[in-house]
């Protein structure tokens, strides 16, 4: 199996780890998301997809380990993470991606590769955050800012050290 479970035996739930790099391709693509039916939690590995029961899922880690990694939140039939779970995403060595779902997303950069979406999501070493409508970045990182695939209208709000400023990818220049 390319999961390891580990089940809390006061709650019943799973802690799912996925480790990358168990293929042939350490290139390794995972998606987050819910089944057609709304029932399951459906985890997808260069694929090779798995149903867990929704609510029985706790927390999901993705180690990326080498490569070039990719971790896609899917929300097409419903939130994955809905019942209260976490998703943290590691992305390890290699240029790695973040791609949120297609839904007003909350980012927060923390770090030099490092962050969350969402809140409910976190990441350390991905270098490429891919979003689509309803973008909103917030940064407390004092470095640069890249987010590829937002909409030209999209506003980002990025806290530097010396306070915040909205800013416009249509015009590429901050808001009065």
């Amino acid at each position: 199996p390319i999961w390891n479970t580990t089940t809390n035996v006061f709650s019943g739930q799973f802690n799912v780890v996925i480790n990358g790099d168990q293929l042939a391709n350490t290139d390794d693509a995972l998606t987050v998301g819910v089944d057609p039916t709304g029932t399951y939690l459906q985890l997808t590995l260069n694929g090779q997809t798995d149903l867990f029961t929704a609510g029985e899922v706790k927390s999901i880690t993705f180690n990326g380990l080498s490569g070039n990694d990719t971790l896609t939140l899917d929300m097409t039939n419903g939130n994955p993470l809905g019942a209260g779970a976490t998703l943290t995403f590691n992305g390890g060595a290699g240029s790695n991606t973040l791609v949120g779902a297609n839904i007003g997303n909350s980012w927060q950069i923390t770090g030099s590769d490092a962050g969350s979406l969402n809140t409910s999501t976190t990441f350390t070493g991905v270098q490429n955050l891919t979003g689509t409508n309803g973008i909103n970045v917030t940064s407390t990182w004092p470095g640069s800012l890249v987010v590829d695939g937002a909409p030209l209208y999209a506003t980002f709000w990025y806290n530097a050290t010396n306070g915040s400023m909205p800013f416009n990818l249509a015009t590429s220049y901050g808001l009065p």
